[in-house]
């Protein structure tokens, strides 16, 4: 039987120098270019919001281009209070709630997603904010694909209405779901007096919330 080959030092060396650079790629191409796409992503979810909301309350545009209320069918209604029940929504809750316990259950990488940092000129992080918001119930504005999986949830807190936040939620399974980003959506945010207006009834519904 011939002798197994030993793998020599320098083989050793070049295995963690090969895995080194390849992480080194995998951080650049998170910072260049997923972040910036995510950034765009964020400077157009004021039209998202409004478009999002509108179709699950029933708000529609009129000719002048101006929002005004409507009232929605039985099945639109079904269809934004079922958001309510969606596991990507309740994982938010269930991450804010661990958060707060300090327990941080809902995030499988809690320093990531705690660390207050900025996100292309976004404050971001849970840490980035008042813990009085994470206290507050929050309503659903918005649900889009993420992309790099998942959901991006835009919310807005009942008892701080004054920060449109998205989340990014994360799925591994059927029942397992992971929080794995949490910024404030400043484009959003700088329309938020007209989505009071227009959407108060539905932003300060405290059944239909979490």
């Amino acid at each position: 039987m011939e002798d197994q080959p030993i793998k020599s030092d320098k083989a050793v060396k070049i295995s963690i120098i090969a895995g080194a650079l390849l992480l080194i790629l995998l951080m650049a191409f998170y910072f260049i270019y997923y972040l910036p796409s995510r950034k765009h992503k964020l400077e157009n979810t004021s039209v998202r919001t409004e478009n999002n909301i509108s179709k699950a309350t029933g708000m529609q545009e009129n000719s002048t281009g101006s929002i005004e209320a409507v009232t929605p069918s039985d099945a639109e209604l079904k269809q934004y209070y079922a958001s309510y029940k969606d596991p990507f929504v309740l994982q938010i809750r269930k991450a804010l709630n661990g958060y707060l316990a300090g327990t941080n259950e809902g995030m499988e990488s809690p320093d990531i997603v705690i660390k207050k940092d900025d996100l292309n000129g976004s404050p971001s992080g849970l840490a980035s904010f008042d813990k009085e918001y994470y206290k507050s119930k929050f309503v659903v504005l918005a649900i889009d694909d993420a992309l790099f999986g998942g959901k991006d949830i835009s919310i807005i807190f009942q008892d701080k209405p004054d920060i449109i936040f998205t989340a990014w939620v994360y799925k591994f399974s059927d029942v397992h779901y992971d929080l794995r980003g949490f910024w404030e959506d400043d484009k959003a945010t700088e329309n938020i007096d007209l989505a009071l207006k227009t959407f108060g009834k539905y932003i300060f519904d405290k059944e239909h919330s979490l």
